[in-house]
């Protein structure tokens, strides 16, 4: 075999060991099939871990109860559309699983859920690590599928009501220094003029789904999104009242209401006053919209 032959050889079983790599790692990064039946009403548990004989017991256990979805348990690969729209999220208790706690911790779309470890064996270091990345609880295999099922749907209650709480103390809710609120009101008040803007053409312009926007906002405001986008709408109107010199019925159709009526009803409503008197109280000189 002279070296050109040789060299030819090496390169070509070089590509096939490549090509097997690939095939494995591939393999390595497929998810378990999810079931078809999801149940929109339910809550949305995420389970991040590689131990199929786990997830397929939470499956059996829980899928009356939760919509259950899984990710592998890799910080190279990270599903974040599946974790964005969760309400709970359990990851194996080890080194894999820490990384990607710090990660789900580390942003802002995730940071609020709950999040569970799982745990196989006991590890005092561990646990101490799961805990100040802020868990709500650690659970040990075997699971006991009742107690966990109760323990997250009372979190999830506490929670609910934690959150209507604020929100109704005071109807003009403060999240300005929430970055995914500012980039939800950023694009509202950039398309304010758009009669027809709803939460599903606000995904799209965000790039996401709408289950997901209307979950976080619903988690993070109490409100749902038609309502949302209505007090934005309310809260231009009254920048724009006192900024400029346009009538009533002009702000109305600026902020995207079709009738000056209904904009008037839903200003009353709002601020206790109607748009003109807002706008001839000498009292108040300047409005901002935060």
């Amino acid at each position: 075999m002279n070296l050109m032959e040789s060299t030819l050889g090496t390169v070509k079983i070089a590509n096939r060991l490549t090509h097997l790599r690939a095939i494995a790692d591939q393999r390595n990064h497929t998810e378990i099939p999810e079931p078809k039946d999801v149940k929109n009403d339910l809550p949305q548990m995420v389970l991040i871990g590689n131990n199929n004989d786990i997830l397929s017991a939470f499956r059996e256990q829980l899928s009356n109860d939760f919509n259950l979805t899984s990710c592998i348990s890799d910080s190279r690969f990270i599903y974040w559309n599946k974790l964005y729209s969760a309400h709970v999220i359990i990851v194996s208790l080890d080194v894999k699983g820490l990384q990607i706690a710090q990660l789900i911790k580390n942003n802002s779309s995730t940071s609020c859920i709950p999040l569970i470890f799982l745990t196989t064996e006991d590890n005092y270091l561990n646990e101490r690590k799961g805990v100040k990345l802020g868990a709500v609880d650690i659970i040990s295999v075997p699971v006991n599928f009742y107690i966990l099922k109760f323990k997250v749907l009372n979190i999830l209650k506490h929670l609910h009501l934690s959150q209507n709480e604020v929100v109704d103390a005071s109807p003009l809710y403060n999240v300005k220094d929430d970055d995914f609120i500012c980039r939800i009101r950023a694009v509202i008040q950039e398309h304010i003029d758009d009669t027809d803007l709803n939460v599903k053409k606000l995904s799209r312009l965000l790039s996401l789904s709408p289950n997901y926007v209307y979950r976080r906002i619903k988690r993070k405001t109490g409100l749902t999104m038609k309502r949302f986008i209505l007090i934005e709408r309310l809260k231009v109107s009254a920048v724009l009242l006192k900024e400029s010199d346009k009538n009533v019925s002009e702000v109305a159709y600026m902020v995207g209401f079709e009738s000056p009526g209904y904009f008037s009803r839903c200003f009353k409503g709002y601020y206790q006053c109607s748009p003109k008197d807002f706008k001839d109280d000498e009292s108040i000189l300047h409005y901002s919209i935060d």
